[in-house]
């Protein structure tokens, strides 16, 4: 496990995506495990680690190849100055993109790069209701070996746009089928907030053509590392849904939360990396000017080794605020000179953070 912010990355490593192994149960527990908002997965085959180094294995063509230009005009128009790290996540094979997610040097919006990847997928001229897109999600998801992806007159409206992403084997069987959903009223002003993905992974399709099963058991992994970051999205097999794994995990995907005040991109993306609880405080300190904070920072000993993590940490300053999970590092701030504030105090009483970051801003400059 490699921390991440206040969430950890676990790669998995599995087999070839036989059709006769626990595919439903194994996307039911990591759609869990997505859902708890407190973890990333990432899996892979042995082909997407073996690729890297092997010129005989088969490169990975990701979903969506086929959408280059479209998605570059997305990702330019979306967030200009991200488009060009976007662009190479795309054409990244699984293993590249694990090795990107477990950078820490350099921070992508991968939110921005997952949300621009699916609205690439929508089709011009297919807005529906509400109702609309609930409907053809229900087909989608039906206990059938295969989901129903024609859509036919869908009911009027403008408040969503639609589109499909499928992968076919031999041409005929649909072993990848999806769905994409976007808010129109927030493509009109040039966000994906909103945006939804159901993906569904057709097991029965891998007898028909077992090396074209391969192939997109793979590109399915790399899609369902994607779209983890989008909060409203779900990836399911045929044989999870035959056997009801899903549960509540399938609940609803398309209430809007209620409206805020837009931020910036780099500040959603620090939000999104910070324990709700401390939302608070983060945006005081970027209200009143004071240093941003590094999330899940890890302490270090001068000979490299990690001996403690924070929710946020003021290197500078020597100031950390710590998760309950977090508290058996206490002792290690502490020794190393740090001035460490609990979650639960630091979210009660904002103002006290502040002054103390204030009056370590202060000490250094008399330094």
């Amino acid at each position: 496990l490699r921390s991440f912010g206040h969430e950890m990355v676990s790669p998995n490593v599995g087999t070839e995506g036989s059709p006769n192994l626990r595919l439903g149960i194994d996307t039911a527990q990591r759609l869990a495990i997505v859902r708890s908002e407190r973890y990333r997965v990432w899996s892979l085959s042995w082909d997407d680690v073996i690729e890297r180094f092997d010129p005989h294995t088969p490169k990975l063509t990701a979903l969506g190849a086929d959408q280059a230009g479209r998605f570059q005009a997305l990702a330019s128009a979306l967030r200009a100055d991200a488009a060009p790290d976007w662009m190479r996540l795309r054409d990244g094979s699984t293993f590249d993109l694990l090795l990107a997610l477990l950078d820490r040097s350099k921070e992508l919006d991968w939110s921005g790069f997952a949300a621009a990847w699916a609205v690439s997928f929508l089709e011009q001229g297919l807005s529906t209701s509400r109702s609309g897109v609930e409907r053809v999600r229900e087909q989608l998801l039906g206990a059938g070996e295969r989901g129903l992806l024609e859509r036919g007159t869908l009911p009027p409206g403008i408040e969503w746009q639609t589109g499909r992403i499928e992968s076919l084997l031999l041409g005929a069987s649909p072993v990848i089928q999806g769905l994409v959903f976007a808010v129109t009223e927030a493509l009109g002003r040039q966000s994906t907030a909103g945006t939804a993905v159901s993906l569904r992974l057709n097991e029965v399709c891998g007898a028909v053509d077992p090396p074209g099963w391969k192939d997109a058991w793979r590109k399915f992994l790399w899609a369902m590392n994607v779209v983890q970051f989008i909060p409203r999205s779900e990836c399911v097999t045929s044989a999870g849904l035959a056997e009801a794994r899903y549960g509540n995990l399938l609940g609803d995907l398309f209430s809007l939360p209620e409206s805020r005040t837009r931020l910036a991109p780099e500040i959603e993306s620090l939000l999104a990396h910070t324990d709700s609880s401390l939302h608070g405080l983060v945006l005081e300190v970027l209200e009143v000017g004071l240093e941003v904070p590094e999330t899940g920072y890890e302490l270090a000993r001068p000979d490299g080794e990690i001996v403690g993590m924070a929710e946020l940490g003021w290197e500078k300053q020597k100031l950390a605020v710590l998760m309950p999970r977090d508290e058996q590092f206490l002792p290690f701030f502490e020794e190393a000179g740090w001035r460490v504030f609990l979650a639960a105090e630091a979210g009660a009483d904002i103002e006290k953070v502040l002054r103390a970051l204030r009056e370590a801003v202060e000490a250094e400059g008399r330094e």
